[in-house]
């Protein structure tokens, strides 16, 4: 019996071994993540997460130079590995593909330089945290911070879920009757993650979050 555990805890620790070393980059511990998924006899929960990690590492499409720079990136603050495994973490949470698309936007967005390595876990913890269709109310309302007018909203489920991820504040002058205002963080949730691909939405997604970053 004692042989069987040993062997189970080995392969538990190779399996996590290799999970790391595919989120910091190694082009053949990627490969290894999807043979383990096709080909392990895996529980029901073990192959859901490796089936959302597949799809993170999929989903970023690292080139030589991303992954010098996503190792860089994991080793910016504190320990490489943890981070990892935070990371990892957050892809197990996720409830659905898209949720891992926007990790994957909020990712490339760290890995192009504009947000470091303490925002982007506070954006993944966001979406993880919010509905879905939180996230679209949060696209299809939010408007630039100086506009008091149209970043005002009244109370709804979807202003309060916002309001618990620091997306939206309860503000003392009221415009139009909106007692909600979009903040700083709401907006680089959405520049960021939410409508990332939305180039007409950002041309110059650098310049909105720096912006965000000053303001806030």
């Amino acid at each position: 019996m004692g042989i069987i555990v040993k062997e189970i805890k080995k392969k538990f620790s190779d399996n996590i071994a290799t999970s790391i070393l595919a989120l910091m980059g190694v082009a053949t511990a990627q490969s290894k993540v999807g043979i383990l998924l096709a080909k392990s006899a895996l529980s029901i929960p073990d192959w859901l997460f490796y089936n959302k990690l597949n799809q993170f590492l999929q989903g970023l499409e690292l080139s030589n130079g991303d992954r010098a720079k996503m190792r860089a990136f994991l080793a910016s603050e504190g320990c490489a590995t943890d981070n990892c495994i935070h990371i990892m973490n957050c892809i197990n949470a996720a409830e659905s593909s898209n949720k891992i698309e926007l990790m994957c936007n909020a990712m490339r967005c760290a890995l192009n330089g504009e947000i470091d390595l303490q925002l982007y876990f506070r954006v993944v913890h966001a979406v993880n945290m919010l509905m879905e269709d939180d996230m679209e109310f949060l696209a299809e309302h939010i408007s630039l911070l100086d506009e008091p007018k149209e970043n005002h909203l009244p109370s709804n489920n979807h202003t309060q879920a916002l309001f618990t991820v620091g997306a939206m504040s309860i503000i003392n002058t009221v415009w139009n009757g909106g007692e909600y205002a979009f903040t700083s963080f709401g907006k680089i949730l959405d520049v960021s993650a939410v409508s990332f691909a939305d180039v007409a939405k950002y041309p110059r997604r650098k310049d909105v979050i720096d912006f965000c970053l000053k303001d806030g």
